[in-house]
């Protein structure tokens, strides 16, 4: 809890049939939001649950001026959800270590 920030990130999770399915938090930075730590249970990749956590984070912020994330480039599954979501490759506005 202390190493993700928990108490002070919002922090979300999707839930279905009475398990947790998917994590993602959402950290402010500069004019826009980044998307944090989103995780789907390693058995239920695959069908489309992190599209449906990432849509529901950005659903949450509608005044928001944009959404980034950190995706490591060998996930291919992983990149290929969010580019079918709109997400780009874009230099980091902030630099620094990635994580956040």
């Amino acid at each position: 809890i202390e190493d993700i920030d928990f108490l002070a990130q919002p922090a979300f999770a999707l839930c279905g049939d009475g398990q947790l399915l998917a994590f993602g938090q959402i950290r402010p930075r500069a004019d826009y939001h980044h998307l944090a730590r989103l995780v789907v249970a390693p058995e239920l990749r695959g069908q489309g649950h992190g599209s449906r956590l990432v849509q529901a984070l950005i659903a949450r912020y509608p005044k928001a001026n944009g959404f980034s994330l950190y995706v490591y480039r060998h996930n291919q599954p992983a990149l290929r959800c969010y580019q079918r979501l709109g997400f780009a490759e874009a230099r980091d506005p902030e630099p620094g270590p990635p994580g956040g």
